[in-house]
């Protein structure tokens, strides 16, 4: 998981959230831009930014063989959220996750043009620009999906290896792991979960309401000729 200093305050709920998983992770990564970090925490393995400010490219700092989890500082996770993740792993050989987008064949435009499978469990397709559908609904089946927020992602380093150092651009990571993913032929996937599973924290300057043309996002999504399911 990355951090920032704007986050101090709420960190400590989320990594007690992940330290009270039904299933326990065996280590927790933690890596501090732009401040030092809170204290010394049992379990909680603290990086204070060796690299300097890598954005939520940091939240790979640490991943290696096994089963990887990634996490955003911004959620309280479920106390079933390791134990669920792990299960779809095992149940499909995939990258999974709880929030999805599905891209065009190619795509024109990374915000114009994609549906979305969000966390909070309803779906939302755009169009040039507009939402056009939006209901509210539990995801009962595990969907294919070409992107997953890096934030509730979770895969199996045998099934799939990410390489931080190709990722250019800081706070881009979704698309980036897209098309590793893409490059890799390793799919994923949107796990079923109810509605109202995950809940996150409200931060007013979050990454979920910054938004910029999309023109970084779709020159790397475009860097795949042509989006499929694996």
């Amino acid at each position: 998981m990355a951090t920032h200093a704007a986050r101090q305050k709420t960190l400590s709920q989320v990594l007690q959230s992940l330290k009270a998983q039904h299933l326990p992770f065996s280590e927790i990564h933690l890596y501090c831009n732009d401040w030092d970090g809170p204290d010394e925490m049992p379990g909680v393995i603290i990086h204070r930014a060796p690299e300097g400010d890598l954005g939520d490219v940091g939240k790979l700092y640490g991943v290696g063989d096994g089963y990887n989890f990634l996490c955003d500082d911004d959620f309280i996770y479920p106390p079933d959220y390791s134990r669920r993740l792990k299960a779809a792993i095992d149940r499909t050989g995939r990258i999974v996750g709880a929030y999805g987008i599905r891209l065009p064949w190619r795509v024109a435009g990374y915000f114009r043009e994609r549906t979305v499978f969000h966390f909070r469990g309803y779906t939302v397709f755009h169009r040039r620009g507009r939402v056009i559908y939006h209901h509210p609904k539990r995801l009962e089946y595990d969907l294919p999906v070409h992107l997953l927020g890096t934030g509730l992602l979770a895969y199996h380093g045998d099934h799939f290896r990410p390489d931080r150092r190709a990722i250019e651009h800081p706070n881009m990571t979704d698309c980036y792991i897209g098309v590793q993913a893409q490059q890799q032929t390793i799919g994923m996937r949107c796990i079923a979960r109810p509605p109202g599973w995950l809940k996150p924290l409200n931060y007013r300057n979050s990454l979920w309401t910054r938004r910029d043309d999309g023109r970084r996002q779709t020159e790397v999504v475009r860097r795949v000729r042509e989006w499929r399911f694996y």
